[in-house]
């Protein structure tokens, strides 16, 4: 198993490559870019290439960044997505909303209080939660049981985390 984590200080990425016996190669550092700030950091396969990606929260620059795997365990800088201005996306999570076989991510922006769902390749839909305070993490679970992928949200300065149930 390997390990991905985010230096928000040191403005990259590192991947602790594991051996299989619970001991790790040294860290293996990607820049995620100047003023980037990378805060959270998530896995999954998000361009259907059966190989792992990884997907970062910059909330310095407002975007999100994919990694994209290479295949031989290395990883390849990809591309950024803006969460538009101000937006300090701060946590992210991975999961196939609309069950279509492609990864989806949940992202949750601290500055502008939103909930922003980009569906696989190209949907991309912003929630505003009306909070008067940051969001600062995101979960997934199928907390009714439905079988369907639902959000939790904790919110800094609320005390309180949401449910929001998907319902389709």
């Amino acid at each position: 198993m390997n390990v991905a984590i985010s230096n928000k200080n040191n403005e990259n990425v590192g991947i602790l490559y594991g051996y299989g016996n619970g001991t790790f190669a040294p860290v293996v550092l990607y820049s995620t870019g100047d003023g980037s700030s990378p805060y959270c950091v998530r896995s999954g396969d998000l361009n259907n290439d059966k190989v792992i990606d990884i997907v970062v929260a910059s909330p310095g620059n407002d975007c999100i960044m994919v990694i994209y795997g290479s295949g031989d365990g290395r990883f390849l800088l990809g591309t950024s997505f803006s969460t538009g201005t101000k937006s300090r996306p701060i946590s992210l999570a991975v999961g196939d909303f609309n069950r279509d076989k492609i990864l989806d991510i949940v992202i949750v922006t601290a500055g502008t209080s939103s909930l922003i769902l980009a569906q696989g390749y190209g949907n991309e839909t912003s929630y505003a939660m009306g909070y008067n305070f940051n969001i600062y993490a995101v979960a997934l679970a199928d907390f009714n049981g439905d079988g369907l992928i639902d959000i939790t949200i904790a919110n800094y300065g609320g005390d309180f985390v949401d449910v929001l149930l998907q319902t389709c």
